[in-house]
């Protein structure tokens, strides 16, 4: 996270999530959480909430968000292209239209080349999907103003496609995107629901109509304050219900995180074993062939062995016949 945003006293919200919605995708949520802790701390609940609020961008949103950042001239050309295909539109000059359709496919496609640069860069793969939605949403942006203004915003949570008039979200509704400068307004301009008729006609325990009823501005007042006690009962409980998610969710990502730790310690020992018993294998051959080799060593010498004994009993009787003719030759002496 920047450290602008983390070491700021009396957090500027909007600031901080334009910077919020410069970081990568995965650093998002944790970011998202750090910021409204922090904005809780320096400028109470509603800048934490309104913090709280913002959705993680898709990959083709996030690549539109950068082209903001990093491309904004040929961002914004593009846009003041768009104006003007409005112009020759409503002029019905073709000739002028064809031209500027023809630099709008220029730049878009430049555009589309530096997004996928861009996400390189980040350690990311932009697939045709999201290079695809990232076009549908420089289109919607020079067809339609409105979409023009979420774009340069730099602060997309979805893709934007325009169907016929107007920009739409991926999923068929209004193009999502964050514009806290909307909420604060949403949140001080709450309606309030039309008064009831029950005041004519409340009845009395006992059926009878009653006599009287309380003006009503007393019954105005009271509506109110059961309003804004159920706006703040309906807060509380959504706070309660994004806390239980947050820890679920920080449970999740730490068994995640100890699983895949054992994983990885777990291949580590099975790599090492795997070498040794390469090692063993080999060892295992090399003495197989040397035991081999010994055999046959054995074998020869087993049959030289044979073949002196052989010769030494032949030794032995040509010793004995030598003997017995000495005898033999002795005795024949006078």
């Amino acid at each position: 996270m920047p450290v602008s945003i983390v070491q700021a006293r009396g957090m500027d919200v909007d600031e901080a999530v334009a910077e919020l919605y410069g970081l990568v995708p995965d650093e998002f949520v944790a970011a998202r959480n750090a910021m409204a802790k922090r904005a809780k701390a320096e400028n109470g609940r509603e800048a934490a909430a309104q913090i709280q609020a913002l959705r993680k961008p898709t990959l083709a949103a996030w690549l539109a968000n950068q082209l903001v950042r990093q491309h904004g001239a040929d961002l914004r050309e593009l846009l003041t292209v768009g104006d003007d295909m409005r112009d020759a539109t409503a002029a019905s000059d073709g000739q002028r239209l064809r031209e500027l359709t023809s630099r709008r496919k220029e730049l878009v496609d430049g555009l589309l080349i530096q997004a996928r640069r861009t996400a390189e860069e980040a350690g990311l793969r932009a697939g045709d999907d999201a290079v695809e939605a990232l076009n549908e949403t420089l289109l919607a942006a020079t067809a339609d103003p409105r979409a023009a203004a979420q774009v340069e915003a730099g602060r997309l949570t979805h893709p934007l496609q325009h169907v016929g008039f107007g920009p739409f979200g991926a999923f068929g509704g209004d193009a999502d995107v964050i514009s806290l400068s909307e909420v604060r307004e949403a949140r001080g301009q709450r309606t309030r629901p039309a008064d009831t008729a029950a005041g004519a006609g409340a009845k009395v325990d006992d059926g009878r109509r009653a006599k009287t009823k309380r003006p009503k501005a007393d019954r105005d007042g009271d509506k109110a304050a059961e309003d804004v006690e159920e706006d703040a009962e309906r807060e509380r409980r959504l706070a309660r219900e994004r806390e239980e998610a947050e820890d679920e969710l920080r449970a999740a990502e730490k068994a995640v995180e100890a699983a895949s730790d054992r994983v990885e310690a777990v291949l580590t020992r099975l790599d090492e074993r795997r070498r040794v018993a390469e090692r063993a294998e080999s060892e295992v051959e090399r003495l197989t062939a040397e035991l081999e080799s010994a055999r046959r060593d054995l074998d020869h010498a087993q049959a030289d062995v044979h073949g002196a004994e052989e010769e030494l009993d032949e030794a032995r009787s040509e010793a004995e016949a030598a003997l017995r003719r000495r005898q033999t030759a002795k005795r024949r002496l006078p």
